[in-house]
């Protein structure tokens, strides 16, 4: 887990390279399981099968730092335990790998790219798997999902506990996991969709939670969201909602100072209402936005010191995005 530093966080494009570089090249990028959003820049592939990603947002979705030198035009990239940097800079197929021994001494390699790095539509664009590996990724390929898969270094598989209400210990990694309250739905009848969390330290209590969740906007309409516990609504200091964030998809953040949140279990409810008896499909969406961090993310305090506080998100939250299924009546 990381110590906390704050809780808030296209189809077509002409590209500044020789040849055009059509919406089929624009693969997925998923980190541990997440997918990464990109804002203005998708990743493009060029040359014999290069991935090119803008230079932030991947890496730093894998605790890497990246700094660009304007007057060098080149991009600086620390991996997250600062043994790997790694320098690229634009035009130059040549990239510059140091691997520290020690505080003062580093060996060094350079590595040639298939694909220089370059600017496309004003974004820095960098080679994904080699810079990747640098750093100690595994990435793979999925031809059919056309994606880009890659698993950080420290990644490590989750694990679910027996009990979801007892903490399975520190190697467990936290867990999230939805429900509905109702298993089929008329039109006009309410579903109340319970977003729980596992593995939560003993001595924890949350403060907050901010959670992406899909839904067909055709068969449902969104109402709002509570935090929740024990069957009850828990105050909040600090609510929000948007079902427009994403195509299909409410996301929601709320704040508490309650202590009543103090172990696993549901920990917020999302109600919908059916516009038709169709019924259909919930489920948690794994995201990284290159701007806003990770859509899912809880933070909890020490209960015995307050000013002790976590952030769960990314590698250290598993997510179940097994859709649940309300059934038309």
């Amino acid at each position: 887990m990381k110590k906390l530093i704050s809780i808030a966080a296209a189809a077509a494009m002409m590209l500044s390279v020789t040849s055009a570089v059509n919406a089929q090249n624009n693969p997925a990028v998923y980190i541990d399981g997440a997918r990464i959003g990109f804002n203005d820049q998708e990743p493009v592939i060029l040359g014999e099968g290069t991935t090119l990603v803008p230079a932030r947002g991947v890496f730093e979705a894998m605790g890497a730092r990246v700094e660009w030198n304007e007057e060098k035009r080149q991009v600086r990239i620390d991996s997250d335990d600062n043994i790997n940097r790694i320098y690229l800079t634009i035009d130059n197929p040549t990239m510059r790998v140091l691997t520290f021994t020690s505080i003062f001494d580093a060996d060094e390699e350079a590595v040639t790219l298939d694909v220089a790095p370059q600017i496309i539509n004003d974004r820095t664009m960098i080679p994904l798997r080699a810079i990747s590996e640098a750093i100690g990724a595994d990435v793979k390929w999925d031809a059919d999902a056309y994606s880009v898969m890659i698993t950080s270094k420290d990644y490590e598989p989750y694990t679910p506990s027996s009990d979801l209400n007892e903490p399975a210990g520190d190697n467990i990694k936290t867990g999230m996991t939805i429900a509905a309250s109702a298993d089929s739905v008329s039109e006009g009848e309410t579903v109340d969709i319970l977003v729980s969390m596992s593995n939560l330290p003993a001595n924890a209590y949350l403060t907050g939670m901010s959670s992406l969740v899909s839904y067909s906007a055709e068969d449902f309409e969104y109402e709002g969201c509570e935090l929740y516990r024990d069957g009850k609504t828990i105050s909040s200091i600090v609510k929000a909602d948007n079902a427009e964030y994403s195509n299909g998809g409410v996301k929601v953040l709320m704040v508490t100072l309650d202590e009543n949140l103090t172990t696993s279990g549901e920990v917020a409810k999302l109600t919908f209402r059916a516009k038709t008896s169709k019924g259909g499909d919930f489920a948690l969406v794994s995201t990284y936005d290159t701007l806003r961090g990770y859509d899912n993310a809880f933070t909890f305090t020490n209960k015995d010191n307050v000013e002790d506080m976590f952030e769960v998100s990314g590698a250290d939250l598993f997510l179940d995005t097994t859709p649940v299924t309300v059934s038309g009546k």
